[in-house]
């Protein structure tokens, strides 16, 4: 039986495409999801506000202390030498696509407006098939109607 079918322009042997979940942090179950199957295989998903939280984090860590003496100036070297980010993330979507046969498509959490898009552009880089974008805002402002919350 032909279960081949087209998805998002990428030729897939199967509609089965797993969508985002811890069964795509590991090469190993990403290879078992192909082995069953699997026209695709989504990640699970990179979120833009953990990325910029680890960012800021490192950066309190690393100049906490550092105005107190003078000698303390240079403890550390500038953030710009650290790397922060989504490292693992890119590393995973590399071996990923070296290692099964399946399209690999990324999937990322964006908050801001077009904060995601250097992510995205790295996710390409790394050799995604398609990146899953989804944006959104948690609103907790009661005051803020439907409207405007779809319209942002």
């Amino acid at each position: 039986m032909k279960l081949n079918t087209n998805y998002l322009g990428l030729d897939l042997k199967s509609p089965i495409v797993p969508s985002a979940s811890p069964l795509s942090e590991s090469i190993d179950s990403i290879r078992t999801m192909e082995d069953y199957g699997a026209g695709a295989v989504v990640l699970y998903s990179l979120f833009e506000e953990q990325i910029e939280a680890e960012s800021h984090e490192l950066n309190h860590y690393l100049t906490s202390g550092t105005d107190s003496f003078a000698e303390s100036l240079d403890f550390f070297p500038d953030m710009e030498s650290y790397i922060t980010g989504p490292d693992a993330y890119l590393e995973l979507i590399k071996r990923a696509t070296e290692t099964v046969y399946i399209p690999v498509i990324a999937s990322l959490n964006g908050v801001t407006p077009g904060g995601w898009t250097s992510h995205a552009t790295l996710m390409e880089q790394a050799g995604a098939a398609a990146i899953e974008l989804n944006l959104y805002a948690i609103q907790g402002n009661l005051e803020v109607s439907a409207s405007e919350i779809e319209a942002r």
